[in-house]
């Protein structure tokens, strides 16, 4: 069951990243992955840390799945990553953003998934907290005004595309957090104070279409100091739920293995689609060389998310074994880990044979005598009428 939630899971992040996203993405997604990275290294306990160091790479995937899958799929999503702070507490509805309960929530369902060794889930909602922290420290998630002059994009894109100029500061203790929802409340307050800045660095004069501030020594340096900001909130909201949850980190050695699901139709006709699902032994995720093979026909699987591999197999190949069941076995290899296979029974259904058509000296023949017809026809019915 955990192995077809996680195909699941992979299966719906396909799909959902293929569809337009509309709204705003703070910090784009490498920004998260960046920020979200450097976070691992700031958490205290050396074991935890090596758990999250062995998983950066499923992070790096979860902390962007709130903008690239979640979005798309639930339509209450968009305002877990902002808040309108202008507007008064008796005014307020869902839709004027609820960042600070979304870090609150989110965190304490991390909790309850280190509790029950849900290791997956654990990963799955680190990586998403992760993502709320760092929106909040974006100016303009924090505010009613949050595209002056359309900067807001612009504004998302600086802390990937001037990474390698910021100058960060980690330094701020790693302790846990009493009260998580004023904990997020507090960090957007400051925020919303540097809307200002940010529009006096960003936008320049208003007035002055030209005077386009992309990027200078005052951004760089607000910007260096919101990602640092963020980096250590999210390690010490990583670090609020660990301690919560009271649990020590799993034996990483058990990681070690490989396993592999495959869904796949039992018939095909025309086209055969299959999907693959590698896991580690802690079910994780995880990406490996992954081969198939159906009947005497071998191919690779094409990656399509993190231990997740698309197999397809077209009309060509599958009609050499019309009228046949064939196994379709799939196999999955990854050094240190091992190997491992899964297969299905597919029947190849064999394709309707047209019924075949006259052509060449025969289709001749047929016309040669159906005018034949027509004319002894005409001839009949003139013979006729002189008669009359």
């Amino acid at each position: 069951m955990r192995r077809k939630a996680v195909a699941a899971a992979l299966a719906i992040g396909v799909v959902l990243s293929l569809l337009p996203v509309y709204q705003s993405q703070a910090w784009w997604s490498n920004g998260h992955r960046l920020m979200t990275t450097e976070a691992i290294k700031l958490i205290p306990d050396p074991e935890w840390r090596q758990f999250f160091e062995h998983y950066a790479y499923f992070l790096n995937e979860t902390c962007v799945w709130p903008d690239s899958i979640y979005k798309a799929e639930d339509p209450m999503e968009e305002p877990r990553h902002y808040y309108d702070l202008e507007i008064p507490p008796d005014k307020r509805t869902y839709r004027d953003g609820v960042l600070p309960q979304a870090v609150h929530n989110y965190t304490m369902a991390m909790v309850e998934a280190l509790k029950r060794g849900d290791w997956f889930e654990a990963l799955a909602l680190a990586g998403r907290v992760a993502h709320y922290v760092e929106d909040a420290h974006q100016p303009y998630h924090c505010t009613v005004n949050y595209n002056p002059m359309d900067k807001h994009g612009l504004a998302d894109s600086l802390v990937e595309k001037h990474w390698g100029e910021l100058t960060l500061d980690l330094s701020a203790p790693i302790e846990p957090i009493d009260n998580l929802t004023q904990f997020a409340f507090d960090i957007i307050v400051d925020s919303n104070r540097k809307v200002a800045r940010l529009n006096a660095t960003l936008i320049g004069d208003p007035n002055d279409p030209s005077d386009d501030r992309e990027w200078s020594d005052d951004l760089r340096d607000l910007i260096s100091e919101q990602a640092s900001r963020a980096i250590v909130a999210v390690a010490r909201v990583w670090w609020t739920a660990i301690t919560m949850a009271g649990v020590e980190p799993p034996d990483l050695s058990q990681s070690y293995s490989i396993s592999v699901d495959l869904a796949a139709p039992d018939r095909a006709k025309t086209r055969l689609l299959a999907e693959a699902t590698v896991i580690d032994g802690l079910e994780i995720p995880l990406d490996a060389e992954v081969t198939w093979t159906f009947g005497q026909d071998s191919g690779q699987a094409r990656r399509a998310d993190v231990g997740l591999y698309k197999i397809r197999i077209d009309s060509e190949v599958l009609q050499k074994y019309a009228g046949q069941t064939v196994t379709l076995t799939v196999k999955a290899a990854k050094e240190g880990y091992g190997t491992a296979e899964a297969s299905a029974q597919i029947y190849v259904e064999p394709l309707e044979v047209p019924t075949p058509q006259p052509s060449g000296p025969a289709l001749e023949l047929k016309w040669v005598a159906l005018i034949a017809i027509v004319v002894v026809a005409a001839v009949v019915v003139i013979l006729l009428l002189r008669r009359r």
